[in-house]
C-alpha cells in the first residue's frame, strides 16, 4: 500500500491552470491525500505547455487516454503515449491550434516500478538517509548543451526550450521518452512534479517529504516565493508494518484532540 499526497494549483500569472494529475482512475487540480492498495497503479503529472494553445486541455487529453489505456509495461505505455499524441492531434485539426504537454510518472504492477517522462516534468527519489535524487531526464536544450560543456549563462537561458513533449499538430511527429525500472528500499520516496514545482521547491525536497502535513508546508512556502508557473506534484511513499502504525497513532490523537 502506498500513501499518496497530491496538489495541483495555478500559478500567480496564470489565467487557468494547464496541469493536471491522475491519481490512478481520476484526473484532479487540487490538493489532497489518498492511499493505493491495489496491484496496479498510474501515477502522472502532466504539464500543459504555455507556449501553446489549450494546455489545459492537452494535459488532460493525455492524462484521460493513458487512464483508459491503463499500460502495464514499458511497451503498453509507449504505444499509450503515441495513442495520447493521437488524440492531441485529432483535438488540433478540430480547433485548428498546435497544443502540447510534458508528462512524469511512475506504473506499478504487482510492486514493480517503472519510472518515465517526456519534457522538463520530473520524477525524484527520495533516500531515506535524505538524499535527494533526479530519476528521468530532462528533454531541454539546456541539458544537451551541458553534454558539450557550454557556459553556464548559456544554457539558463534555454531551461525552457523542450526537444521532446507529447504534441498534437507539430509537423514533428516523434517525442523522446525516458523510462527505467526502479526498486524503492525502505522509507524511500518518490516525488512526481511539474517544472513549475521543481524550480521553486528544489532545494526543498527533503525536507518536504519528511512533514507530516506536505500540502501545508507548501502552502504555507508559496507565499513567500515568486510562483508566476502553475506547480503540481505526487509525493508517493510505501506504508510498511512501522509508518502504518504510526498513521494510526497519528489519527487517533486528531481525534482526541477534537473531543
Amino acid at each position: 500500500m502506498y500513501n499518496v499526497v497530491y496538489c495541483s494549483m495555478q500559478g500567480k500569472v496564470r489565467e487557468i491552470n494547464e496541469d493536471a494529475l491522475l491519481v490512478n482512475n481520476s484526473i484532479l487540480k487540487e490538493c489532497g491525500t489518498t492511499e493505493l492498495d491495489t496491484p496496479y497503479f498510474l501515477t502522472v503529472v502532466a504539464d500543459g505547455m504555455g507556449g501553446y494553445a489549450k494546455g489545459e486541455l492537452a494535459s488532460y487529453a493525455v492524462l484521460d487516454s493513458l487512464r483508459k489505456s491503463k499500460p502495464r509495461d514499458r511497451n503498453e505505455l509507449v504505444i499509450a503515449l503515441m495513442e495520447a499524441k493521437n488524440r492531441l492531434n485529432e483535438i488540433a485539426l478540430k480547433e485548428k491550434v498546435e497544443l502540447g504537454t510534458a508528462i512524469a510518472g511512475v506504473l506499478s504492477v504487482n510492486d514493480h516500478l517503472l519510472v518515465f517522462n517526456v519534457g522538463d516534468c520530473r520524477v525524484y527519489k527520495v533516500t531515506a538517509s535524505g538524499e535527494v535524487i533526479v530519476i528521468t531526464k530532462d528533454h531541454t536544450l539546456a541539458n544537451q548543451l551541458k553534454k558539450f560543456k557550454i557556459n553556464d549563462v548559456a544554457v539558463e537561458k534555454q531551461k525552457n526550450i523542450l526537444t521532446s513533449a507529447i504534441i498534437g499538430g507539430a509537423k514533428n511527429e516523434d517525442f523522446e521518452i525516458f523510462n527505467d525500472n526502479i526498486i524503492l528500499d525502505c522509507n524511500e520516496k518518490l516525488l512526481i512534479c511539474s517544472d513549475g514545482f521543481w524550480n521553486t521547491f528544489e532545494s526543498e525536497i527533503c525536507e518536504m517529504a519528511d512533514k507530516r502535513d506536505v500540502i501545508k508546508f507548501v502552502k504555507k512556502n508559496i507565499k513567500y516565493k515568486n510562483m508566476n508557473d502553475d506547480y503540481s506534484f505526487i509525493l508517493l511513499e510505501e506504508q510498511n508494518k512501522t509508518n502504518y502504525l504510526l498513521g494510526l497513532l497519528h489519527k487517533f490523537k486528531k481525534r482526541l484532540l477534537n473531543l
